[in-house]
């Protein structure tokens, strides 16, 4: 729990990063996406700790959030009263209605805050929060998610693969609240969005509501087969593939995209040698494309009975002619082609949805 001396210092911590980002000429739009992805902001979200204020200074933050080292003395920040005052604003709704960041700046962006602190800056908080919850109930959730990206509901429904008639009804918060968590992830995945911006509170997506829903439903684990796998191949996360609820697979113009899955292990050990099952499923599919359709096809093999480190054993599987066959575990993603690529990065699937990078 943070205590009332600790958020003190984390007012004056956030506006200095603010103050940075303000003096430096940083867009309204990056800093609200810069912001509310930086670990520090996830730290207090989901840990509601403070514990990195003893564990890094001020120049680690605002080179994580701007990639940039600190360019100005500590005591040049004569610290403005604005970036202050929206610190503290922005600080307060988030203890207030343990809602993110990324949702507080979806009705109240940066600008608007900034337009704010004339009438209410003297004012009791009170006045703050009574006008963050007009804001919300002035326009639905999904409503201002799709005006501020600038995305219909049509646009909306090509992207996902929901219906229109669907997505319509989520225009109305209840609505949203009982949606399905595929739905969630899909609309969240597409427009590069948090998930937790959905949630009642912070928290509600916990990992093992992720891990169930992930094992029970092979549709909202091929959307994140293929997410990983744009996430660690730009070519692949070039194409706009959109999936096809009936044949179950990707499309992208002539391209293909199929996930395959072999079945849940939850016990799976680290092996070099071939996946058996694995093995199976591929060249049973292959059976049905034509030789000369096969190489518009990326497969990918999700391995939940087995963690793959070799490369070796998969080497046959080249003969079948695919575009490119990744094998997808908890711990590697491999890529199988011309030159036998293989990321080493370690991955979890939990913290790839809930961490959205943004470049």
């Amino acid at each position: 729990m943070i205590t009332l001396s600790e958020k003190h210092k984390l007012y004056y911590y956030f506006s200095y990063i603010l103050f940075y980002g303000f003096k430096y000429g940083c867009s309204f739009d990056f800093l609200e996406r810069r912001l509310s992805s930086s670990s520090i902001i996830k730290t207090i979200e989901k840990q509601n700790d403070c514990n990195f204020l003893y564990d890094s200074t001020l120049s680690d933050s605002i080179k994580e959030i701007y990639g940039l080292v600190q360019l100005f003395d500590d005591d040049i920040v004569a610290q403005s009263v604005y970036s202050l005052w929206i610190s503290e604003a922005y600080l307060k709704l988030l203890f207030e209605y343990r809602k993110p960041l990324s949702y507080l700046f979806l009705y109240i962006p940066l600008k608007e805050m900034l337009r704010l602190f004339s009438p209410y800056h003297e004012m009791d908080w009170t006045h703050l929060y009574a006008e963050f919850e007009r804001r919300v109930e002035q326009t639905s959730l999904l409503r201002a998610i799709l005006d501020k990206e600038n995305v219909s509901i049509n646009k909306l429904s090509q992207l996902t693969g929901i219906s229109k008639n669907t997505l319509t009804t989520y225009l109305v918060d209840e609505r949203l609240r009982a949606a399905s968590f595929e739905n969630i992830y899909k609309i969240a995945n597409v427009l590069e969005l948090d998930i937790d911006i959905f949630a009642d509170h912070i928290n509600a997506y916990n990992e093992g509501e992720i891990s169930d829903n992930l094992i029970k439903n092979n549709d909202l684990l091929s959307t994140i087969a293929l997410y990983m796998v744009s996430y660690y191949s730009s070519d692949i996360s070039n194409r706009k593939y959109v999936y096809d609820n009936k044949e179950k697979i990707y499309k992208y113009k002539d391209l293909r995209l199929k996930v395959l899955f072999t079945s849940n292990n939850k016990e799976a050990k680290e092996t070099d040698s071939i996946n058996l099952e694995a093995d199976r499923l591929i060249e049973e599919y292959a059976k049905h494309i034509k030789k000369e359709e096969r190489k518009n096809y990326v497969i990918i093999i999700n391995e939940s009975n087995q963690i793959s480190n070799s490369l070796s054993p998969y080497k046959k599987w080249l003969n079948f002619g695919f575009e490119r066959i990744f094998i997808l575990n908890s711990e590697n993603i491999i890529c199988i082609k011309e030159d036998y690529w293989k990321s080493n990065v370690s991955i979890s699937v939990v913290e790839n949805i809930k961490n959205r990078v943004i470049s």
